[in-house]
């Protein structure tokens, strides 16, 4: 793949660009929270209680994410959960680093997964064409 692809590719392709969009938004929103309870030296509590049976703010979040993921960009579904698995990896060695880095590599891979697959059946009723990076005049 030569530069010129990759650009046209960022330029024309909105599903990948929505896959942008919406990991950095992630990111963003993890590293604030991670920061906030660092500085603080405490934690979200909400994050940490349970919604439904065991699963909590962090997984519903999970969840969510991955149902956005999978509705606004369905054609990288395989990639999604690649790099849903990686992000898990990350966070083994981040949570010698702070205790508030937790890292669920089963439980937060089948979760996204099943966020994904939720994403996808929702893409399949309800199709889009959206594009995050046009929405906002980016």
């Amino acid at each position: 793949m030569n530069i010129n692809s990759i650009i046209n590719t960022l330029k024309y392709n909105n599903q990948f660009r929505n896959i942008i969009f919406l990991y950095l938004i992630g990111i963003i929103l993890w590293l604030s929270i991670v920061f906030y309870r660092e500085y603080y030296k405490k934690d979200i509590l909400i994050l940490r209680k349970n919604f439904i049976d065991k699963c909590n703010g962090w997984c519903v979040g999970h969840f969510f994410h991955y149902i956005l993921l999978g509705y606004f960009a369905p054609i990288y579904w395989k990639y999604l959960i690649i790099i849903g698995i990686i992000f898990e990896l990350i966070e083994i060695p981040l949570n010698k680093l702070s205790k508030f880095i937790d890292s669920k590599l089963i439980e937060d891979s089948i979760t996204n997964s099943l966020g994904l697959f939720t994403g996808l059946i929702l893409y399949n009723l309800y199709p889009n064409n959206i594009d995050f990076f046009h929405f906002f005049n980016i």
